[in-house]
């Protein structure tokens, strides 16, 4: 089943169905904890909270994050028939850290725009535009309150940010429980990533 989280509200956190659509939500539950010989493959911008509850490495759920490789990116410059120098295209491919809708997006521009040649792109100086807006539109407008404002004060700090750091930053106060939450519902919209050696955030590239 593709785009699960088109069956989530927008403006809450990840999971919460839109109504009419909580037996989406049931049957994910079922099939993850009863015995059966069925296989169910769920794509998803975000990661649905009955998948997140019931999977682990020896349990029969699993959930794989598809991962942005260089390689990967410069196939999408290459079939796109973009031109440039080597280091142009490595350029491009770091600027959008190697996501794929991102690439795909701001290639046609490129080449509606600027024939092509990534060199000319690159002399504009700017990154979000036309199609790359529309798409951060549309996943800021899903955004809780509280999501909205740890978005703001990770881009504001730009570099790791403990718990504590964003607690201290936010207003009005909340709770570290309250910012938990928000951390998690991000972590499941592949927006923020976290570094394990201590327990730190920033924005996903």
């Amino acid at each position: 089943m593709d785009n699960w989280e088109t069956l989530f509200q927008g403006g809450n956190y990840v999971g919460q169905y839109r109504p009419g659509y909580e037996g989406y939500g049931e049957l994910l539950r079922v099939i993850s904890e009863v015995a059966h010989q069925s296989c169910l493959i769920v794509t998803s911008r975000e990661k649905p909270a009955e998948i997140a509850a019931f999977e682990g490495v020896e349990l029969a759920v699993y959930s794989l994050t598809l991962q942005r490789s260089q390689e990967a990116a410069q196939a999408i410059v290459r079939a796109k028939g973009l031109s440039g120098t080597p280091v142009q295209k490595q350029i491009l491919c770091d600027r959008y850290s190697n996501t794929p809708l991102a690439l795909k997006i701001v290639a046609t521009s490129i080449c509606d725009l600027f024939d092509g040649k990534i060199g000319e792109f690159l002399e504009q100086e700017t990154v979000v535009f036309n199609g790359i807006r529309r798409l951060l539109d549309q996943q800021c407008q899903r955004l809780f309150p509280l999501e909205e404002s740890i978005m703001c004060w990770l881009a504001i700090n730009r570099e790791w940010t403990t718990i504590s750091e964003l607690q201290a930053d936010i207003i009005p106060t909340v709770s570290k429980g309250e910012i938990l939450e928000a951390l998690e519902s991000l972590s499941w919209r592949s927006l923020i990533e976290k570094q394990l050696v201590r327990l730190r955030w920033r924005q996903s590239d």
